[in-house]
């Protein structure tokens, strides 16, 4: 199991780098792997050649795991031209950007806003600090073709800091000069004669004298004159993924009539043109009296006194009996166990889509059944009295407050509006 074995050449790493567990054969993988899953090193390996693993039906997974550097392509940028390549450059010691690589004969450059060769996910190098300079000079010679460039440049004509401030990003004056990725950029400590004024945007300088040592580095901005086909290039700094906004906290869906009375019983009028039979949703906050219940109580009726109406009534001492009046109704839900089991119930909702009624206690759905009767012919509102139909009680708790929705709402709106219903009379 290596990637070195044709037979193996499916498996492969993110980065497409060679990798090797053993060069004999293994009982695992034995089939049971699932795509792009993880294997497990299963066994603590007595050497280089007993690493032992398993595919396992993807039940293999850690918070804690070994990186390492990815595999970095010496290719050319696309575009390049036939004759440019790009090869690795030995450094002598620790280089901030990890590695450095040489193209020669590749496209010619002279801004920062012209396409390079340099091969993807790297840029023009810009040895980030004194010590990086000195094992650039230590490992390289000056690459000039005709001129040997650098990235650092600036997006607006003039110097910035000029010859006033040492040229490095560390130093404020001078911070309108930038690298490709952003990254920290070093040239000296000390001032220099140049930049002098002559530069225009996003011109590449020349390092126009072969420095000595990391304390001697030179350069030109030169009127842009400066331009190179070959170029030394390094790992361009990973941009950071921006963590995505948060979603607006979700709003709760406006109600079409919302009464907060202070009283526990009530009559009123929806505004506007009668529902008929038309979805709408209505939603009640209410404290349940559990004593001295003798009949059927009123808890609300939408629309006329009879036939077609909406109406909802406390029945058998805890049940509520709602729907159609004089049609198919609900009489399932248990108003005095609530949801959670043991609660009182607090909210009560009916949801009618055109077609069928679903009835909520406490936010769960207790049953939900077609309706084909429902015609609300008015918009008068009877919450908790019995001035529709003296033959039944009036409610014996108090009705906190009444929402109405000339639309079904989704489980979600249903639970966004509830939140916003009174749990006691508004003073």
């Amino acid at each position: 199991m290596n990637s070195g074995n044709a037979a193996q050449k499916s498996w492969v790493t993110s980065d497409g780098s060679p990798w090797w567990f053993r060069s004999s054969t293994y009982n695992e993988p034995n089939g049971d792997y699932h795509a792009n899953c993880y294997l497990d090193l299963w066994h603590t390996p007595k050497n280089e050649d007993s690493i032992t693993w398993n595919d396992g039906s993807c039940s293999y997974h850690a918070k804690s795991y070994y990186c390492q550097l990815a595999k970095l392509s010496l290719k050319p940028k696309p575009g390049s031209p036939t004759g440019c390549v790009c090869e690795n450059v030995a450094l002598t010691g620790k280089y901030s950007a990890k590695m450095l690589i040489k193209c020669k004969s590749c496209l010619d450059v002279r801004k920062s806003t012209q396409k390079n060769s340099c091969p993807m996910g790297t840029k023009l190098f810009s040895p980030a600090s004194r010590a990086d300079w000195k094992v650039l000079i230590d490992s390289a010679k000056p690459l000039r073709s005709p001129h040997w460039i650098i990235d650092v440049t600036r997006p607006q004509n003039g110097c910035g800091g000029c010859t006033g401030s040492p040229m490095n990003s560390g130093v404020a004056a001078q911070r309108t000069w930038g690298t490709a990725d952003s990254s920290p950029w070093w040239l000296r400590s000390s001032r220099y004669s140049e930049p002098n004024g002559d530069y225009h945007a996003n011109c590449f300088l020349d390092l126009w004298h072969t420095p000595a040592n990391e304390n001697s580095v030179t350069w030109n901005d030169g009127n842009c004159n400066y331009h190179s086909n070959s170029y030394y290039c390094q790992p361009a700094k990973k941009k950071a993924v921006p963590v995505p906004k948060p979603p607006p906290a979700p709003v709760a869906p406006i109600a079409d009539y919302k009464s907060r009375n202070k009283a526990c019983t009530y009559t009123d009028k929806l505004p506007g043109a009668p529902l008929g039979k038309n979805a709408h949703t209505v939603i009640m906050s209410l404290g349940v009296k559990t004593s001295d219940f003798k009949k059927r109580q009123w808890l609300f009726n939408l629309g006329q006194a009879g036939s077609g109406a909406n109406h909802w009534l406390w029945n058998n001492g805890n049940k509520i009996q709602f729907g159609a009046w004089g049609g198919t109704q609900i009489s399932k839900g248990d108003i005095l166990t609530g949801y959670p089991k043991g609660s009182m119930a607090k909210i009560i909702a009916s949801v009618y889509d055109g077609k069928s009624y679903s009835l909520y206690i406490d936010g769960k759905l207790v049953e939900k059944k077609a309706v084909s009767n429902l015609d609300v012919k008015s918009g008068e509102i009877a919450v908790g009295t019995n001035n529709i139909y003296k033959n039944e009680d009036a409610f014996k708790g108090c009705i906190f407050g009444v929402n109405i929705y000339r639309k079904p709402l989704s489980p979600n709106q249903l639970e966004l509006a509830s939140a916003t219903m009174p749990q006691k009379l508004e003073k």
